[in-house]
């Protein structure tokens, strides 16, 4: 008889099978109809691969869910008389099928009973294997399934197991509550955990300072060192050293200095400044005046005006002049004014006179400091032409004044009122060059000049005229037919029916129908373009596009370049194949047997006649009877034409749209047998070039957008900056540099005592501690050297505090009493800054 024993943890609830709770035991016995016997009285009366689990989804019966996360536990024993081999199966996740394998499942824990016939002896009583498959998840299903084949009759009995064991907090110990369905527990009860919703609380963790069994133990906080703390009634981080508990840690409402001289103040404590002139000791030390004389100048720092300087008391007479209240009197001038002129005695150059201040504009040219300024001139020369104010026509000039040489610039250089050309003394070579106008024509002769500071009559600013004695010749004359160079360009007649224009060789005088375009002339050839190309006064004669032969037809000539013949140009009709023999067109009867196409219809003697020589006739299928390449069977040809008279043109060629997405070889798609691609696509991440940009996957997670080295699949956390890539130097700016999912670390100076770790902070969260500080007796590194105390403390023991200074006590002394040193060192350290 085989039998199957199934524990498992799991609240009930309706689903397709039984969902069971950790105190609720399940036996099963569902594995054959009958629940005892030998196999063979079983249905598998067949000892063969018959008895194997039937593949599907098991029976309700057969499957159990997890509400709870948790392991499983499997113990499985058989006691087997006769040749059985079995596989045991225990899954789960999806639906596994029992396939015979576990190759395929998401977790699946697999026994192999092989307990065949060894030496013609039969095993018995196989069993007591364990194994544990941990971490379920919320919620999992848990199937289980067999195969088996007995080979020969006899009694064989399983036996098999599964509990629950919960590890909720995920720290490697199980629930109490499940201890009596957890075998590990059996065996292992340091597995026990004491708190499974904390994983801070476990046994063989260790005790902390936090009010919680670590260790599951039974003991809280015990072995721990303690401390010291003083209450601090007014929260302002001294405490009463009169009131203190001893603990590992501060309890609420303690801190662990003391030394508060009223801690129902917040405003007194060590930690303070002292503020004078109230009264009050703000620091807790009354060695700290409140009424100090700073410069020992006999005031006290509440009277005296300034007490650093000795030198400044209300005791003292006022010293004029100093720029000093050396009375501390405000109404003892300093610096009177005794002129009343707003300038007082200490910068009036004459306080006696009020006409004469610093406040003051000088005058020029009455030779008085009026402004008490020496620098000030009274008779400036202020162009320094060398002739001062005082007598200078025009000072503001340098160009103007007595004795100076009169120039053509519109001014009175010498002072005598005469400007430029009104002055018979005025150099007019510092004029301008004129040019004399001969004939009248606003144009002046290039060899005939003047120099002037202006204009005179019969001149003119120009020298273009090329002819001065002939009016109808300057610049500004219009060409005419009379042999003169009329414009002076020197081109003579341009533009006029004397000359060609074009160039062409042809004048209008010579034939030239339109001497603008050098395209129309008599010696041009016809055209078929609606133009008189060789100035005959007829168009498109002896093209295609008229009827040259006058029967009614013409060529029909292809004038929109589309490969198909147009209408003709007159009123004649398109189609006559020779438009030089009015016997030849679409109107006449074929006349057979001249091995002419009479009617134009592109066969010749009634299709008797293969006239592109290709071998085919029209009435074999030539679909192109002047057309060599065209013909049944042909090549295709990327030309337009249906080479292989198979209805299709340039089909299978780099002008053909093969797979139909609106594009060819020859207009971009790089793969004409698959519609996806082409130029027009999308590109998206299948290591293809779907928009056949010569780039495979560009904008994707599988590319590196920004040439960094590094696609987003491969830790780019912006792969549109080349600057941010996993390994990058950080900077401060920010910005997660190294894709590290921190900004600027190590660069920020969080203490803001001037260093940052990259600077050698040691500790960036206390002031206290940088490279810069010097080191303290404190039993803290303060210079980041790596080193304690040093050049401080020398006997080797735990610091403590002495009223000045520091010393090294034995060991021994109580922690933390030398915290008032560092108060008192915080302090100096403030009243130095101050």
């Amino acid at each position: 008889m085989v039998s199957l024993l199934l524990v498992l943890a799991m609240p009930a609830h309706a689903n397709d099978g039984p969902l069971l709770s950790c105190d609720t035991s399940v036996y099963v016995d569902s594995m054959f109809n009958s629940g005892s016997g030998d196999l063979e009285d079983d249905d598998c009366a067949v000892y063969s691969s018959s008895c194997q689990q039937p593949a599907g989804s098991p029976s309700p019966d057969r499957w159990l869910q997890f509400n709870t996360p948790g392991d499983v536990w499997v113990e499985m024993n058989s006691a087997i008389g006769v040749g059985l081999n079995m596989n045991l199966y225990v899954l789960y996740g999806a639906d596994p099928g029992f396939g015979g394998t576990c190759a395929n499942e998401i977790a699946c824990i697999d026994w192999e009973f092989n307990n065949g016939q060894n030496n013609g002896v039969y095993a018995d009583n196989w069993g007591g294997e364990k194994s544990v498959y941990g971490g379920l998840p919320d919620g999992a299903t848990v199937w289980y399934g067999w195969d088996l084949n007995e080979t020969q009759p006899g009694d064989s009995s399983l036996s098999v197991d599964l509990s629950c064991c919960w590890d909720r907090d995920g720290d490697g110990t199980y629930d109490i509550g499940t201890e009596n369905l957890c075998p590990l527990l059996e065996a292992s009860p340091d597995l026990i955990d004491c708190h499974d919703d904390d994983p801070l609380n476990f046994p063989t963790n260790a005790e902390v300072c936090d009010g919680q069994d670590n260790d599951c133990d039974g003991s809280v906080d015990e072995l721990l060192p303690t401390f010291t703390y003083f209450r601090d009634v007014d929260g302002d981080g001294w405490g009463d050293s009169a009131s203190t508990v001893t603990d590992c840690g501060p309890p609420a409402g303690y801190v662990d200095r003391g030394g508060d001289c009223d801690d129902n103040n917040a405003a007194r404590n060590p930690g303070l400044a002292e503020t004078t002139c109230n009264g009050i000791d703000d620091d807790c030390n009354a060695t700290t005046l409140d009424r100090p004389d700073g410069d020992n100048d006999g005031a006290d720092a509440c009277v005296d005006c300034d007490d650093s300087n000795p030198l400044r008391s209300p005791n003292f007479n006022e010293t004029t002049c100093n720029g000093i209240d050396d009375d501390c009197n405000a109404a003892t001038l300093d610096e009177p004014d005794f002129d009343g002129d707003g300038s007082n005695a200490c910068l009036d150059c004459n306080d006696a006179n009020a006409n004469i201040s610093p406040l003051l504009t000088e005058v020029t040219c009455n030779n008085i400091d009026d402004d008490c300024n020496a620098t000030t001139i009274d008779r400036p020369d202020g162009d320094a032409d060398g002739v001062d104010v005082c007598t200078d026509c025009d000072d503001g000039d340098a160009n103007n004044y007595q004795g100076n040489t009169e120039i053509c610039d519109g001014q009175d250089n010498d002072c005598d009122t005469l400007v430029d050309d009104l002055d018979p003394d005025v150099d007019d070579t510092t004029g301008a060059i004129y040019y004399a106008d001969t004939d009248d024509d606003t144009y002046g002769d290039a060899g005939n000049t003047i120099e002037s500071c202006s204009v005179p009559d019969g001149y003119v600013t120009n020298a273009n005229d090329c002819d001065d004695n002939l009016a109808i010749r300057n610049p500004g004359e219009t060409e005419v037919c009379d042999g003169i160079d009329n414009d002076c360009d020197p081109t003579v007649d341009e533009e006029t029916e004397c000359y060609d224009d074009d160039g062409d060789g042809f004048t209008e005088l010579a034939g030239d129908c339109d001497d603008a375009l050098n395209s129309l002339n008599p010696v041009m050839d016809e055209i078929c373009d609606g133009i008189d190309n060789d100035c005959d006064t007829r168009i498109d004669e002896g093209t295609g596009c008229v009827d040259d032969d006058d029967d009614g037809y013409c060529e029909g000539a292809d004038i929109d370049g589309d490969g198909q013949a147009d209408d003709c140009r007159d009123s004649s009709i398109a189609g006559d194949c020779n438009d030089g023999d009015s016997a030849v067109s679409p109107g006449v009867t074929e006349f057979n047997g001249n091995g002419v196409d009479d009617d134009c219809d592109g066969a010749v003697d009634g299709d008797a006649f293969d006239a592109d020589g290709d071998g085919y006739l029209v009435g074999g299928g030539d679909c192109g009877v002047n057309d060599a390449t065209a013909y049944p069977g042909a090549p295709e040809l990327a030309d337009g034409v249906d080479n292989d008279c198979d209805g299709t043109v340039d089909e299978g060629t780099d002008n053909s749209d093969d797979d139909g997405d609106g594009s060819s070889e020859a207009e971009g798609d790089c793969n004409d047998v698959d519609a996806d691609i082409n130029a027009g696509a999308t590109d998206v991440p299948n290591s293809i070039d779907d928009d056949c940009d010569g780039i495979v996957d560009e904008g994707s997670d599988n590319t590196d957008d920004d040439g960094d080295g590094f696609s987003e699949l491969e830790g780019d956390c912006n792969d549109a900056d080349p600057n941010l890539y996993p390994g990058a130097d950080e900077v401060l700016n920010g910005v997660d540099d190294n894709c590290n999912d921190l900004a600027d670390e190590g660069l920020n100076d969080v203490d803001g005592d001037g260093y940052t770790e990259a600077d050698g902070d040691c500790d960036d969260n206390q002031g206290w501690a940088n490279p810069g500080r010097d080191e303290q007796c404190d039993g803290l590194d303060n210079d980041c050297d790596g080193e304690v105390d040093e050049g401080t403390c020398s006997t080797g023991g735990d610091f403590v505090p002495a009223e000045s200074g520091c010393s090294c006590a034995t060991p021994g002394t109580t922690p933390f009493a030398w915290l008032p040193l560092i108060a008192l060192v915080g302090l100096r350290r403030r009243e130095t800054q101050r």
